[in-house]
């Protein structure tokens, strides 16, 4: 994977996430549709990397 682009993807959802977690005038909702859509991106992330890691030992 291109680090150029993981690293701000990465790091935008865990600092949105601190973010969203402290601002009180958004509603439950918004909260819960961010935390669903950074944990299914960061779990893709980790999917990824792990079949790359799995199909390199293979080789």
């Amino acid at each position: 994977m291109n680090s150029k682009l993981l690293s701000p993807v990465v790091l935008f959802f865990i600092i949105g996430s601190a973010a969203v977690s402290s601002m009180d005038a958004l509603s439950h909702t918004f909260k819960s549709n961010f935390y669903i859509l950074a944990m299914i991106v960061l779990g893709i992330i980790v999917l990824l990397y792990l079949f790359g890691k799995v199909k390199s030992v293979r080789e």
